[in-house]
């Protein structure tokens, strides 16, 4: 099809669930910044870093910007066998932590539901949009991101040289193009460390 899609015949269908939280439209939104970091925002859509950026009128602060991952946190997440993930509930409070498996894949990191979209975490994660995960000694606020097409086979193999030691069927669950559909991204939206003595 060339020209405008005809995305106002969905409308009338999508909008309730919408309104009510059954679906978050979003999660496209995966770059978040200010007026004076749109060449930023740009660049992040040029690179298939990010789908769709979000510009707010403020100062970067003011807005809560999407904030990078650093070296260390990409290190210590990617390095670790686990991630705890807990979605956002409505009240504001979080849902009880679920254990999966996390990979990096460049300067992102990425899960997956084993099996599809029917996990209960999954959905509950691609409806709040944002929860907070724990892993390797980091805990951080997050929001749940789309993760494109062009990264897709670089997350399979981040999958396979981490993971590949338990075997071709379990590996196998969160790999290939069924897995594609139901990856996250998970982008920094604050910091929170862990203490001492905290448990995940």
């Amino acid at each position: 099809m060339v020209g405008v899609p005809p995305a106002r015949i969905h409308i009338p269908e999508l909008l309730g669930d919408v309104l009510s939280g059954a679906i978050n439209p979003g999660l496209v939104l995966d770059y978040e910044t200010d007026l004076d970091h749109v060449a930023n925002a740009y660049a992040a859509m040029d690179q298939r870093r990010a789908i769709k950026s979000l510009i707010r009128v403020g100062s970067v602060s003011e807005v809560s910007a999407v904030a990078a991952w650093t070296p260390e946190e990409l290190d210590r997440i990617g390095r670790a066998e686990e991630l705890h993930l807990a979605t956002r509930r409505r009240d504001g409070g979080l849902s009880r932590y679920v254990t999966m498996w996390v990979v990096r894949a460049g300067h992102e990191l990425y899960v997956r539901s084993a099996y599809g979209p029917g996990n209960p975490w999954y959905r509950r994660a691609t409806a709040a949009g944002e929860g907070r995960v724990r892993a390797g000694g980091v805990e951080r606020d997050v929001t749940f991101a789309s993760a494109g097409p062009a990264v897709q086979g670089g997350i399979d193999a981040a999958y396979h040289a981490k993971y590949d030691r338990y075997g071709p069927q379990i590996v196998g669950s969160v790999t290939g193009p069924q897995a594609h559909a139901v990856t996250i991204r998970l982008a920094k939206a604050g910091q929170h460390e862990l203490t001492e003595g905290s448990q995940p």
